[in-house]
């Protein structure tokens, strides 16, 4: 016969081996649980970076998309290219332009777009676009040796103003070889020893003359691109200087550029130039001056009814087209974005 003493240990024995066997599965399937959440967490992490790194991939991609935008505003003067391209380094941008309209006085509506492009190993590429609308004049085109918004007074002066190039047309030049020679409402006054030659020798056009409608040059929008513009002072490349009020230019004043006077100019004997002479004045030559390229006087409005004196010279003006064409380039006002015409395409 058992005692009661084994009876209860066989109990208490068995009791225990129960217990064991119910709370490892539990322990089990917790500690499965937390695994699977640990290895969620990480995963969500992982995603959370890869989103990151790929939202900041476009984000480059974005800014150099921009990039491109404001270096092709900053860098053209006329209408954009067609196609172009921008490098910095961290991507690249790629650029078009397409005209849509096309406006009086030589003016056209671009729209042009700009393609960033950014690239990581394990990601790929990323693109954006974004783009505008560009307002663009076209440079200003010399249609004469000589374009006159006045009267012109030559009498008792002597030379010539031809609109013939002594070569041709500059090679992938905007400007023929040959123009006319004077553009103006009425002729060289009588008495004057001027001759005039080109194609034709004189083109009449309507009084009052109006400058912008024959060249696209808006005098207007000229200087408030270039500013105040000092003596001697340039850009780079074909100069574009400036002249102070009531200018006087001799042989000391002689070179090559784009002349822009706001006033009347005042030209003394011995003055030679290549290139353009723009004067929003009168000009009045005071003895013998040698200019090859174009001239256009009386560009301000407010100055039409003056006149401009030729005499006595001899005046010798002959029409040069790659001086024509470089300081048409030099004067050609940048494109103006179009209120409200940005856009983002992803």
């Amino acid at each position: 016969m058992k005692s009661r003493a084994h009876l209860t240990v066989g109990v208490d024995a068995h009791i225990e081996a129960g217990e064991t066997g119910a709370v490892l599965p539990f322990v089990l399937l917790v500690v499965a649980a937390l695994s699977i959440m640990a290895a969620a967490g990480f995963l969500m992490a992982g995603l959370a970076n890869e989103s990151a790194e790929s939202h900041q991939l476009g984000v480059r991609a974005f800014h150099i998309a921009e990039a491109g935008l404001e270096e092709l505003l900053g860098s053209t003067r006329g209408a954009p290219p067609p196609t172009s391209g921008f490098a910095q380094a961290d991507g690249t941008a790629s650029l078009r332009s397409e005209q849509l309209l096309a406006l009086p006085y030589f003016e056209r509506i671009f729209r042009v777009e700009s393609t960033g492009i950014s690239s990581s190993p394990r990601f790929g590429l990323a693109r954006r676009t974004v783009g505008a609308l560009l307002h663009v004049s076209d440079p200003p085109r010399f249609g004469a040796a000589l374009l006159a918004a006045h009267e012109l007074d030559g009498a008792g002066a002597t030379g010539t103003i031809s609109g013939t190039d002594r070569g041709a047309a500059c090679p992938g030049g905007r400007h023929p070889g040959v123009v006319a020679g004077l553009t103006a409402a009425t002729g060289v006054s009588a008495g004057s020893g001027i001759v005039l030659s080109g194609a034709p020798p004189r083109a009449t056009t309507s009084s009052p003359v109006r400058p912008r409608r024959l060249s696209g040059l808006d005098w207007e929008a000229l200087l408030g691109s270039f500013g105040p513009l000092a003596l001697g002072s340039a850009l780079p490349g074909w100069p574009v200087v400036g002249l102070p009020p009531a200018p006087v230019l001799g042989a000391g004043g002689s070179g090559r550029g784009t002349v822009i006077a706001r006033g009347d100019l005042i030209l003394d004997p011995g003055f030679a130039w290549r290139g353009a002479i723009l004067v929003g004045g009168r000009l009045i030559v005071r003895g013998s001056i040698r200019i090859r390229g174009a001239v256009a006087v009386g560009l301000d409005s407010a100055t039409r009814a003056d006149t401009t004196v030729l005499g006595p010279g001899p005046i010798n003006l002959v029409f040069d087209a790659c001086a024509a064409d470089s300081a048409s380039a030099s004067v050609a006002v940048p494109p103006a974005v179009r209120p409200g015409s940005w856009f983002e395409r992803f």
